[in-house]
């Protein structure tokens, strides 16, 4: 395993869901067997670059770029997954619309917005209805989010540890994704009919050229399968 693909497998979190975990091993699988191959294909001395671009070529359309889209798919899915939690959570930290709401945000409109977020920071029963109407509590975005946490903090503590685990390990997942991404476009397998080889120059251009030999492969959407593997998140 690489350097690379090591350091993030370690980096995944103590109790990190399994299939958020999953997808971050599955995305550093293919990066793996992308450098392995690379790598394999470059000792053998008896054939030329053009040799070895022509193999590599049928290796990306048959394993290497569908790897890829398969896991910038399952990146998209363990997004929506925990992008879903946390909806879930503040949610629950908002709670019910009560009788007194307006009454709370009256009180906290008035307010100086520095003297409007100690507070709330300070007083519970206000912050359900700033969190519920923020526009109508005249919070800015940071005053909600700090808001938010404290809720979070005194009365969600486990739901917010769970969602902090998540997050760091769909992070994780992009940056495996992403390891991905360079190391197939880094691959040698651009030629030219003069026979020189190089590898892509940027990242439209690969998208052109994986579009061309694997039409439709960016529009794909995720099977059950691949959806199956990250349900466990």
């Amino acid at each position: 395993m690489s350097n690379v693909a090591t350091a993030l497998v370690e980096r995944i979190p103590a109790g990190a869901p399994e299939g958020l975990a999953r997808g971050v091993q599955k995305a550093l699988a293919a990066l793996v067997h992308i450098q392995e191959t690379v790598a394999e294909v470059a000792k053998n001395r008896e054939s030329t670059k053009l040799g070895h671009a022509k193999q590599l070529a049928i290796y990306a359309k048959s394993t290497a770029i569908p790897d890829l889209f398969k896991a910038r798919r399952q990146f998209k899915y363990a997004k929506e997954l925990v992008d879903g939690k946390r909806a879930q959570l503040h949610a629950a930290a908002k709670g019910k619309a009560l009788p007194t709401d307006a009454e709370w945000r009256e009180v906290i409109r008035k307010m100086d917005p520095n003297k409007a977020a100690e507070f709330l920071l300070r007083n519970p029963a206000a912050r359900g209805p700033a969190l519920r109407e923020r526009e109508l509590a005249f919070l800015t975005e940071g005053v909600y989010e700090h808001v938010m946490q404290k809720e979070i903090q005194e009365n969600h503590h486990r739901a917010g540890a769970e969602l902090q685990c998540a997050e760091r390990t769909l992070e994780l997942h992009r940056l495996a994704v992403n390891e991905v991404e360079s190391a197939v476009l880094a691959m040698p397998i651009v030629t030219t009919d003069s026979g020189e080889v190089s590898s892509f120059s940027s990242k439209p251009a690969f998208e052109k050229f994986a579009d061309t030999l694997l039409p439709g492969i960016a529009a794909k959407e995720i099977s059950a399968q691949e959806r199956a593997e990250l349900i466990a998140a």
